[in-house]
């Protein structure tokens, strides 16, 4: 925990407290100004219980952290907490509650309603009522020192006044002063009182001790009369001291000052006046703390956090690289791979084929495991909501894992209730995603025996809540291990990885999309249940005989009854029509610099009937469209000479300016962050194709480019 310097005393307001609640009754009305200074006192306080709930909490933090009451009472008190506070309060603030009942000037930060980081320090004590114990928690936030001092103030001033119309409160207040006066001079924190004029009226034993100069080498000087303000804050300190005197009862700032010594420090001060009836400035009482430990640890944070961030782009751009470095190459190996199987093979030949497939694509799912991961920790994973067919969905997962379970000898079924709504809005292809994550896991640690996916439906309002369970009769998971499932780069057992390979990030990333989706996920295995379970699972045994393991997860989605949805195509096996080009002929211009992508999509495009021309970079695409009309572009991203983007601007430009069809620009790339997309289509792009191309992808590509083109020739001239 980083060192802040000295706080402000909380027992020093408690002491003052307590003298004032000793005066004699004749001068209640101090007692119960003052009262109602303790009960407005701007620092925030916050109670919870021994399970962690929030039981109590004033308006003042609150206000500091933009909830409403209702928002926080019986929440979590860890739900407020950023990640490393909320370690620091499981392992170090309560254990420090439990163990010796209170935890002095404690520093961590909470979450505001907007998402920001509040820094605090924190003081709290554990009470006791009724057998149940509650923590009681006072929050001062660093960037703002809570004005506890003023009471101290506000409390002499009310003494004074009341010493005036109230003579037989002598003897009391004269005692209350010394007491108050016993206080500041105890204190750890500076105290200055000055007059109107700002000259020093009084000088603390710790205003000695932080600045260096005695009392009476200082008392009657005025502010400025002697080296005590660092130059380059005297102007501010100037407003400030004239703010003071106008209109302002408190205030706090932060200046330099300098010590008898010469030396600068970072001091915080917190201000507050004495006004007579008339409202005119009496005396000045400034509380000072040397807070150059925490300036200095401020300055190292933000340097921290500027590394951290400039090490958070270098992640970035590093997993780009390598992901396109890797997805290049690979796009060749895949593309040949899907061209090869469409030839003819014997069934020696068509097991490597499938080897060179599967193998590529194992690797390109370790890639998108990394880079979804990456989005997850940086924030920027999102969810797209779209229509989609909740059946086609499931059905193509299966039917992609098919071959796979036909492997293992393992049946692989679906059962999906029938009162489910065909058509539903959300993000199918993050929903595919999870699917895809836990049924090939339950197809690789089976043996033997089944899988089965099981979807099941309950209405609550305009909102459709899906059950899906995937169950397996495989190995099972010991309790031990159970609670590890969901932890990113961690897997039931080291074994597993030796074993059956993988990134260890998929449950962790299903367990981030189902939570984007408004749900739950968690597992039962072996008699055994972890996770997050839904609420609405009915209690039940569970059965400690069962084999395998039983994935369960809950998403909330909205019902479309009104689209209609044509079924998704999930046979595997790529079909060329070499009659396509004659039924949608096109003129296309491909822009790529690898020989071998450039092959492959000839060789594909050749095999659909289509002849294409073929340039090296952007600068050549731009003089090939000069020359010619293109009807589509497949356009690589990274080239030499000029990049895809570069030549995507300058091709619509040209276009616009002489009037020219502009031609239908896809881009072809093995970028794969979460705005490369976006990026293309910023610039002009109709379409984006990720490497590894997918041929179904490409011909899908120029059905829909031939379709429109073909509509436009059909289409009537006016």
């Amino acid at each position: 925990m980083l060192d802040l310097g000295n706080p402000i005393s909380m027992p020093t307001l408690q002491n003052v407290m307590a003298t004032y609640r000793a005066i004699p009754n004749m001068i209640q009305p101090i007692d119960e100004t003052l009262h109602n200074l303790l009960n407005n006192a701007p620092c925030g306080f916050l109670s919870f219980t021994d399970q962690g709930s929030i039981e109590i909490i004033n308006s003042t933090l609150l206000k500091i952290l933009g909830y409403e009451l209702e928002e926080l009472v019986g929440e979590k008190f860890y739900s407020i907490l950023p990640l490393a506070s909320r370690i620091f309060y499981e392992t170090h603030f309560l254990p420090l509650l439990r163990l010796h009942g209170k935890a002095d000037e404690v520093y961590f930060s909470l979450r505001s309603k907007a998402g920001d980081d509040v820094p605090m320090l924190i003081n709290g004590v554990r009470r006791e009522n009724a057998g149940n114990f509650f923590y009681d928690c006072v929050f001062m936030p660093i960037r703002q020192r809570i004005q506890y001092e003023g009471e101290i103030l506000q409390a002499k001033k009310i003494a004074e006044t009341a010493v005036q119309e109230q003579k037989l409160a002598e003897s009391a207040l004269r005692q209350a002063h010394d007491q108050i006066s016993f206080h500041i001079e105890n204190t750890p924190l500076a105290t200055i009182i000055w007059n109107a004029q700002f000259q020093v009226q009084q000088w603390s034993r710790q205003a000695e001790k932080i600045f260096g100069w005695q009392a009476e080498e200082v008392i009657g000087k005025n502010l400025l009369e002697w080296q005590f303000v660092f130059e380059e804050d005297l102007e501010n300190v100037n407003a400030e001291a004239e703010r003071i005197i106008e209109d302002v009862n408190t205030s706090t700032c932060q200046n330099r000052n300098y010590r008898k010594d010469g030396s600068v420090i970072y001091c915080e001060w917190f201000h507050s006046t004495l006004r007579d009836e008339l409202g005119k400035v009496i005396s000045v009482l400034s509380f000072a703390q040397d807070i150059t430990d925490r300036k200095q640890a401020e300055i190292e944070l933000e340097q921290a956090k500027e590394e951290a961030e400039a090490s958070t782009r270098a992640k970035s751009e590093f997993l780009a690289n390598m992901s396109h470095e890797i997805r290049t190459p690979m796009n060749g190996v895949l593309g040949m791979a899907q061209l090869l199987e469409t030839t003819d093979l014997t069934d020696e030949q068509q097991d490597f084929v499938r080897i060179i497939s599967d193998s590529g694509g194992a690797l390109l799912k370790v890639i998108d495991d990394i880079l979804d991961f990456s989005k997850i920790e940086s924030g920027k994973f999102e969810i797209e909501l779209h229509p989609f067919d909740l059946t086609d969905v499931v059905k193509s997962v299966c039917n992609l894992l098919s071959s796979s379970a036909l492997d293992r000898k393992i049946l692989l079924k679906y059962r999906i209730q029938p009162d489910i709504p065909t058509t539903l809005i959300g993000d199918g292809s993050r929903l595919r995603q999870v699917l895809l994550n836990l049924v090939g896991n339950a197809i690789k640690f089976t043996a033997e025996g089944e899988v089965t996916v099981e979807v099941r439906y309950q209405k609550e309002d305009a909102k459709n809540n899906l059950l899906f369970m995937i169950r397996d009769t495989g190995v099972g998971i010991e309790r031990d291990r159970l609670d590890r499932l969901f932890q990113p780069f961690m897997q039931a057992d080291a074994s597993i990885n030796r074993k059956y390979g993988g990134t260890g990030l998929g449950l962790a990333i299903s367990k981030h999309l189902v939570e984007l989706m408004g749900g739950k996920i968690w597992v039962e295995s072996l008699g055994h249940r972890s996770g997050d379970v839904s609420t609405n699972w009915p209690p039940q045994d569970l059965q400690t005989d069962r084999k395998g393991s039983t994935f369960f997860f809950t998403i909330s989605l909205q019902e479309r009854a009104e689209i209609k949805l044509s079924s998704v195509k999930t046979d595997d096996q790529t079909i060329f029509d070499r009659q396509m080009a004659e039924q949608l002929p096109l003129k296309i211009l491909l822009a790529e610099d690898n020989i071998v992508n450039q092959k492959f999509a000839s060789f594909t495009l050749k095999k659909l009937g289509y002849q294409v021309d073929i340039v090296n970079n952007g600068l050549e695409a731009l003089i090939a469209v000069q020359t010619q009309s293109y009807d589509l572009i497949l356009m690589d991203i990274q080239m030499p000479e000029m990049d895809g983007l570069s030549a995507t601007k300058q091709i619509r430009q040209n276009s616009s300016e002489n009037s020219i069809a502009q031609p239908y620009i896809v881009a072809m790339t093995a970028n794969a962050l979460p705005n490369d997309q976006q990026v293309c289509l910023d610039v002009g792009m109709d379409d984006f194709i990720s490497k590894p191309i997918d041929i179904q992808e490409l011909i899908r590509v120029l059905a829909q480019v031939g379709s429109t083109q073909k509509s436009k020739t059909l289409s009537p001239k006016p």
